[in-house]
């Protein structure tokens, strides 16, 4: 009896079919499946069992495989980010609580860890050992620091954003303290705010040498001299050629200052909120800012100064601008101006008198995503003819002057008004 031979046709065809089932759950289900998604959801239980005040978990949702209804699968999901905020009314039990931040520090799915403390809650009780060693965000508000949550700051190798708002340090001991602080920032730090604090001379210029920091943020802030005294204008020294995004709020800002933006050959974005300027008049004012603007930037958000025809052609130079929020009264606009605006431009806000001659001015800017309208005139209905032109995704009329037919009638054009549909 002849013993059976293994045929080289039926090989390949074997070979083949496993290809092709192997190839199946790498190009299809291997993505579609966290191994350790069982544990991370069992941390997400005991994270919210803990009795933080509040919490925040991002989950990414993972595609669904072909046929998984069919084979009465779930889509899987995998944790990304966490938020813990501790404050007064925070009722956290110690047990068990290192142990759960050692956790979230091994879940390498984690990319974005946020921790809040504030309210005047006692640092002391979870800050030094338990707060996560890959904590990205610190935000410290009406709490009481001393050296060793300031060590533990300088340990913090991962993080990125650094918010310090009214904050106080043992023993009243602030003037030498801060400079201590921002001396020993991480070097990945990126992100740095201020708020309600009294800001010795020094630290600005520690932050002006911080070639790390790209972002600064200063609200209601005063700035404290070698004399002890106080004052809310923003030194020079704080504005380092490095920074990339300054965000301004209820500040003091002089000429020199102003002059200074110039120099920010990298600066991406400009915000200027509700701030108090040391200059003769408003108009010198408005040329002093758009003329000192660097070319780098891509986001801008000017004071409410109504601005000229002039300045909306000193703006057309902002080649790579993307945003954009500025006051216009008129009496008058030039269309030819409005048309020399970046055509980068994906969103606009608009505090204006004539929201029908800027709508029809916008007609050549077809790459407007989102235009925003602050204004306190009646808009007639065949204003949206020139809104259908320019055909934006989102329209915000924030003075509730489009009539609810015009309303309808881009809802029904498919322009987003005033958010999502009811």
């Amino acid at each position: 009896m002849r013993a059976p031979r293994f045929s080289l046709r039926l090989l390949f065809i074997l070979t083949t079919l496993c290809a092709a089932v192997l190839g199946y759950f790498v190009c299809f289900e291997a993505p579609c499946y966290n191994p350790r998604q069982q544990e991370q959801d069992l941390l997400a239980d005991e994270l919210s069992n803990m009795g933080f005040n509040s919490i925040d978990l991002t989950w990414e949702e993972l595609p669904s495989p072909p046929f998984a209804k069919l084979l009465g699968r779930k889509q899987g999901r995998r944790l990304t980010a966490v938020h813990l905020n501790f404050d007064s009314q925070v009722k956290v039990r110690p047990q068990g609580i290192t142990s759960l931040m050692e956790r979230v520090d091994q879940e390498s799915d984690i990319e974005r860890i946020e921790v809040e403390f504030g309210s005047f809650y006692d640092v002391d009780k979870v800050f030094h050992a338990e707060i996560p060693a890959r904590t990205t965000h610190l935000r410290l508000y009406s709490v009481e620091v001393d050296q060793s949550d300031l060590d533990t700051i300088a340990e913090l190798e991962h993080l990125k954003t650094l918010e310090l708002c009214e904050i106080s340090f043992e023993n009243g001991e602030f003037q030498p303290s801060l400079p201590l602080l921002i001396a020993n920032l991480p070097a990945s730090v990126k992100e740095l705010s201020f708020e309600k604090l009294d800001i010795p001379i020094e630290v600005a210029e520690l932050v002006g040498r911080k070639s790390n920091v790209e972002s600064l943020e200063i609200s209601h802030c005063n700035f404290l001299s070698a004399g002890d005294d106080s004052d809310s204008t923003i030194p020079l020294a704080i504005i380092g050629p490095h920074c990339k995004r300054l965000n301004l709020r209820s500040m003091m800002l002089d000429r020199p200052f102003c002059e200074q933006i110039a120099h920010c050959k990298d600066l991406q974005r400009l915000d200027i909120y509700n701030c108090i300027f040391d200059v003769d008049d408003y108009q010198s004012l408005r040329t002093l800012i758009i003329a000192n603007l660097p070319a780098s930037l891509e986001e801008l958000m000017l004071p409410p100064i109504s601005l000229t025809s002039s300045d909306l052609q000193s703006l057309a130079k902002l080649k790579s601008l993307r945003e954009l929020t500025i006051t216009y009264d008129g009496p008058e606009l030039s269309r030819d101006d409005v048309c020399r605006l970046s055509t980068s431009l994906t969103k606009l806000e608009l505090d204006t008198d004539i929201p029908e001659q800027w709508l029809a001015a916008l007609a050549d800017h077809a790459q407007l995503e989102v235009i925003t309208i602050h204004t306190d005139q009646k808009m007639p209905d065949t204003i949206c003819d020139s809104i259908l032109e320019i055909n934006p995704k989102n329209f915000r009329d924030l003075g509730g002057m489009l009539s609810a037919t015009a309303v309808r009638r881009l809802w029904d054009a498919g322009i987003e008004v005033n958010g999502p549909q009811q």
